[in-house]
Order: structure tokens, then C-alpha cells, then sequence
């Protein structure tokens, strides 16, 4: 299938200090019903509070341009950044001077 040079496009490669670790293509339906094509690209964990904006630009822009080298996709792309675990980081455990949410 052409779009699997997209995620050979990415699979593996770094980014600035930012490592695809892996991705996933999906192309079904969107929100409204029209055929788009979902890219999931699964991140190594940032080693900071989050990865560099201009390594995830980047990531974008090279999915745009390896879709745009195969045609014809002329369908919506939307593309998903996510971290390779949901490991809470030092700043995600709750602060202890925090009020419940739902009024306990």
C-alpha cells in the first residue's frame, strides 16, 4: 500500500532529540463521515516536561511531505503524537494541597 512509505518514512528516525519508536496508519471514516487517513506516531517518552516543539513540527511536516509524493491522497490527514508509555512524569503526581475533584 503507498501510504505505508509514510510510516517507513518515520519508523526508527529521530527528530531533533525526538525518536519515533513506532506507527501506526489507519484510514477510515473522520468525524464527519469522509474518508481521512489517522497517522499514530507513537514517541519515545520526552526526556523534559514534553519533546521540543520544532522536533514535532518537523515529525508533521514529514508526514505532509511524503503524503504529498503519493498520489492520490486527497483525503483529510490527521496525525497523533503520543508518549511510548503512560508513566506519570515528576510533575503529573498530584499535589498534596489539592482539593478533591468531585467534593469527597
Amino acid at each position: 500500500m503507498e501510504v505505508d512509505r509514510i510510516k517507513d518514512a518515520l519508523d526508527g528516525q529521530t527528530f531533533g532529540v525526538t525518536r519515533v519508536v513506532a506507527v501506526r496508519l489507519d484510514t477510515t471514516e473522520d468525524a464527519n463521515g469522509d474518508p481521512a487517513l489517522f497517522v499514530y506516531v507513537t514517541l519515545a517518552n520526552p526526556t523534559d516536561d514534553t519533546w521540543p516543539y520544532e522536533d514535532t513540527l518537523e515529525i508533521r511536516r514529514r508526514v505532509l511531505e511524503v503524503a504529498r509524493e503519493i498520489p492520490p491522497i486527497e483525503m483529510p490527514i490527521y496525525i497523533s503524537l503520543s508518549p511510548q508509555t503512560d508513566d506519570p512524569q515528576e510533575d503529573d503526581e498530584p499535589r498534596v494541597d489539592a482539593p478533591p475533584l468531585f467534593g469527597d
